[in-house]
């Protein structure tokens, strides 16, 4: 949000935590920057439609199951305006938590790996194939891999970066 503002945009943060938003109200405050802060869940934004030209979306909507980002998408397509970009990163099935606990449905796990602060949350990962189908609505659908070793090389995090126009 600071990065946006900085460049003369009025951004608003949406986190379904009071607790996120409290954090991020501190850290832009610190920065003279009045956040404008909403809390929902990515599948009920509290804005009428066609209110953004813009819309980003980090690590966010993998986080439940299928049903969930396909809800979080179509919220996304309701609020852009005409015209408006999107730009969302999405965990890819060659990420190394994929498969690492209870599977949900179809490339859905509750993670039982505790070696970042995900244990117990719920995740959907995405193939190549299926984005398609997930940004059906949107025009000019493109999307790069991005992807980042850690632990010395031991596990990899594989993310899709998409852009796309409604």
């Amino acid at each position: 949000m600071l990065l946006a503002a900085e460049a003369g945009f009025s951004p608003v943060g949406v986190d379904v935590s009071w607790n996120g938003l409290r954090h991020a109200r501190e850290r832009l405050s610190a920065k003279n920057v009045g956040p404008s802060l909403a809390v929902a869940a990515m599948g009920e934004l509290p804005f009428v439609a066609n209110t953004f030209s813009v819309v980003l979306s980090y690590g966010v909507f993998y986080y439940g199951t299928a049903n969930d980002m396909k809800r979080a998408l179509n919220e996304t397509w309701r609020v852009l305006r005409p015209g408006g970009r999107l730009l969302v990163v999405l965990r890819s099935t060659r990420d190394y938590r994929h498969g690492k606990g209870q599977q949900l449905e179809p490339n859905t796990f509750r993670l039982e790996i505790d070696d970042t602060n995900e244990l117990g949350t719920v995740q959907h990962f995405v193939t190549a194939e299926d984005i398609p189908a997930y940004f059906g609505k949107f025009s000019s659908v493109t999307f790069e891999s991005s992807e980042l070793t850690f632990g010395n090389r031991s596990r990899l995090d594989s993310d899709w970066v998409i852009t796309a126009e409604k």
